[in-house]
């Protein structure tokens, strides 16, 4: 179990991975004991991403944007996925991951009822903010090529 402590950890976004469907933000957390572990590759990055997506399948009303976070934690390292859905609901997905010879494999939590915890909460509020002031506020009928722009080019960063 985690104690019951607080110490901001760092985030750092990786850019826009731009996969089959969908356009992704990436971000890495990291806990002070992890601060030194290597990032992966892009390439291993995308192919997770692209893997991870994918077998989840779409809706009808999913956008082709969305999150994701890696979050190398003092517990584990874990992977979320984040999909905007409709006008304002968040499909989300949270996997266990490792590393092996053939890149990041990814399980289903031991605990399926888990969201996110407190660090990964503050990327998500942070990505609320962001389709809100991107495709929300301005109110198009879709999500239109500028307000995607506009969403993807926001990212959080520093100490969370």
């Amino acid at each position: 179990m985690n104690p019951l402590a607080y110490t901001p950890r760092a985030c750092k976004p990786e850019g826009v991975f731009s996969l089959p469907g969908i356009s992704c933000k990436l971000y890495i957390v990291r806990s002070a004991r992890n601060a030194q572990t290597p990032t992966p590759s892009r390439e291993v990055l995308a192919a997770a991403l692209e893997t991870e997506f994918a077998a989840w399948g779409t809706n009808p009303a999913d956008h082709a944007l969305g999150f994701a976070i890696i979050h190398f934690a003092d517990d584990g390292w874990y992977l979320l996925l984040s999909r905007w859905n409709d006008a304002n609901n968040l499909r989300h997905r949270v996997r266990e991951i490792r590393f092996n010879d053939d890149g990041i494999v990814a399980t289903p939590l031991a605990d399926p009822w888990i969201v996110s915890c407190v660090w990964e909460l503050r990327v998500m509020m942070f990505e609320a903010d962001a389709w809100i002031d991107a495709v929300l506020r301005p109110g198009p009928e879709t999500v239109t090529e500028q307000a995607a722009q506009r969403y993807l080019s926001t990212f959080c960063e520093g100490n969370i």
